[in-house]
């Protein structure tokens, strides 16, 4: 007989031990054999179900045995050898139990086949000293001894859980099964399924089956399924058979044909057990499973700005497998890349950049297998336009708008002020033909893309501007960025001629009809009549004063005509301001002799000539204040 071991109590002593498929054992309360039970009830099926597997007689072969039932109709069988045997397993399968003698019931062993089936091995004078629960053990491998010649009989028995999913428990006293169904043991070389009589014990005479799983390796990419093929083992006696798989890929279904999905990269082996009918003789097959790490997959949608502004992009990221993910965004712009998360990249990540242009922004995932997937896209910057504010001296409000006031051959002196919201050198380029570079860093060129440059950009320049020719003339700067975004800024001007003192209708008349000696020649006759149409409201929105013969209808007033003849006063004084007999802050005495800014005079003379409702008292009024003046000023 094989190496043995002494019997020493139950660990668990006087208790249930339920175990299950993963061989862990908890207490539960337990009784002795064939007393009353509470709980699920233990059934001896009259007649007992026939097993789903064929076993063998659980001796050494050449034993004579003598087998009977522990009580009529019982499943559990007592079976005494001719003399003192060893026990053998009955059936391939894993230990799930092994107690010793000193339990009160003997010694016991339990064995689960991969069928789904236990078999109970109750009464044992000792078991092997290197079985112990879950060891795998082929059919006729030895368990233990019975007892001696004349010292009582090994009890037997096949079960399974009564219901799916719940383990099998059984006594801690003498293994006897708790909430199972027994079965009537199908056992080879005996008829049927009496097993009751005498027997020689004997291995089962059959082929073993041949497991069949095909060439490998097999090749998929992690996330995908691929369906494991064993319909090509077979049983030489034409017993079904029984599948288990192993790796460590996943968890398999026990079937011929299991799908198998690998959430991550994997190399390793994928072994198929076939297991036959009779004695759970096994065979088995290897596959190598080779599951390929699959690159993230990485979508970038850009949301471009204006320069000086913030870039924002978001991304998808997929992984098929069950992968850890590290991202990093190089934005393009020469920095580092910025270490972000995947619930960052889905929700937006902002850049702020201080320039325009079309930056590459590349969005990499890595994954924890070195994966590498990435996405380029360019996030476009919109240049902005510089905003731009000119201060210029001696601007004046006229009833036609804001000009500056200067007399031909003066000055002005202007002031531009502009910011940039990028970092953009600035040209000013003035009306009077200067120009002048204000560089974002003083001694260098601002290259074309600079998105960590100096922003928002602001300066100023100061310039002088001479005006010769009397009339309408604009003092302007255009302040351009080095994308070419231009914004100018304007003031209007007014340059009057050098007359000394203001002249009368008559001579204004002869002047503008170019009749005889003129000492306004027809240019300069234009440009006066040009300033009277800037400065006025009167001229010509409501009365035409655009051309000599225009201006001559107005002066040739009638006494009677109260309105025109202000209205030809009010003319002959806008004339006088043109030629630059009149200052435009000259102080006015009116004929009530309240004095009044020039300008106002005017202001008060536009209102009133361009109103219907001024009587002709107020009208004679304005026509004597502005003849008065004009008188004064002479």
């Amino acid at each position: 007989m094989s190496r043995t071991r002494g019997m020493r109590a139950c660990a668990l002593g006087a208790s249930v031990a339920l175990i299950t498929a993963a061989g862990l054992a908890v207490a539960l309360p337990a009784a002795a054999e064939g007393s009353p039970r509470t709980g699920p009830v233990l059934a001896d099926v009259e007649p007992a179900t026939a097993s789903a597997g064929i076993y063998r007689i659980p001796f050494e072969a050449g034993t004579g045995v003598t087998v009977a039932q522990i009580r009529s109709g019982s499943a559990v069988y007592a079976i005494t050898p001719d003399a003192g045997a060893d026990v053998v397993a009955a059936a391939a399968g894993w230990i799930r139990a092994v107690a010793e003698q000193g339990a009160p019931g003997g010694g016991f062993v339990w064995i689960e086949h991969p069928n789904g089936e236990f078999t109970r091995y109750a009464g044992l004078a000792a078991t092997v000293e290197a079985r112990a629960e879950g060891d795998w053990i082929d059919a006729g491998d030895i368990l233990g001894s019975a007892p001696a010649a004349g010292g009582g009989a090994v009890l037997w028995e096949v079960a399974a859980p009564a219901v799916d999913g719940l383990p099998l428990a059984w006594s801690a006293d003498d293994g006897a099964v708790e909430n199972g169904i027994r079965f009537a043991p199908l056992v080879c070389g005996v008829p049927g399924a009496d097993l009751v009589g005498d027997h020689i014990a004997a291995a089962c005479d059959h082929a073993p089956p041949t497991a069949s799983l095909g060439a490998g390796p097999l090749v998929v990419d992690e996330g995908q399924s691929v369906t494991l093929d064993a319909r090509g083992s077979i049983d030489p006696d034409g017993e079904p058979l029984t599948y288990r798989w192993e790796t460590a890929a996943a968890d398999l279904a026990p079937v011929a044909q299991p799908v198998l999905t690998v959430a991550d990269d994997f190399t390793g082996p994928v072994t198929l057990h076939v297991h036959d009918r009779i004695e759970q003789v096994t065979d088995d097959a290897t596959v190598e499973l080779v599951v390929r790490n699959v690159p993230p997959a990485v979508e970038v949608v850009p949301l471009p700005s204006d320069e000086g502004g913030i870039g924002r992009i978001r991304a998808t990221v997929t992984d098929p497998g069950d992968d850890t993910l590290a991202a990093q965004i190089d934005w393009g712009d020469g920095g580092a890349p910025q270490a972000v998360t995947i619930a960052e990249l889905a929700a937006g990540v902002d850049h702020a950049y201080g320039d325009d242009g079309a930056f590459p922004v590349t969005v990499t995932v890595t994954d924890d297998d070195g994966g590498v997937g990435a996405h380029a896209v360019a996030l476009e910057m919109t240049n902005v336009a510089p905003a731009v504010t000119l201060e210029v001296g001696g601007v004046r409000e006229f009833p036609g708008g804001v000009f500056a006031v200067v007399p031909a051959g003066g000055t002005l002196r202007a002031s531009a002020t502009a910011t940039d919201p990028g970092s953009d050198d600035l040209v000013f380029a003035w009306s009077g033909g200067k120009e002048f570079l204000a560089p974002v860093v003083r001694g260098s060129v601002d290259p074309p893309l600079s998105p960590s440059g100096t922003s928002p950009v602001r300066a100023s320049h100061e310039a002088v501007q001479v005006f010769t020719e009397p009339g309408v003339d604009i003092l302007r700067v255009a302040v351009r960025d080095d994308d070419g975004g231009t914004t100018d800024a304007a003031v209007r001007v007014i340059v009057t001629a050098a007359a000394s003192s203001p002249a009368g209708t008559a001579w204004w008349v002869h002047e503008l009809a170019g009749t005889g000696r003129s000492e306004l020649s027809p240019a300069l006759v234009a440009r006066y009549l040009d300033t009277v149409q800037a400065v006025s409201q009167v001229f010509s929105e409501s009365t035409p004063a655009a051309t000599p013969a225009d201006a001559i209808a107005v002066l040739a007033a009638r006494d009677d005509d109260a309105r025109a003849a202000a209205r030809a006063e009010l003319l002959c004084a806008w004339l006088a301001f043109a030629g630059g007999s009149v200052a435009p802050d000259a102080v006015i005495t009116r004929s009530s002799g309240a004095e009044v800014a020039f300008l106002d005079l005017m202001a008060d003379a536009e209102a009133s000539v361009d109103s219907a409702l001024t009587s002709d008292g107020k009208l004679a009024e304005i026509a004597d204040d502005l003849s008065r003046a004009m008188t004064a000023l002479g």
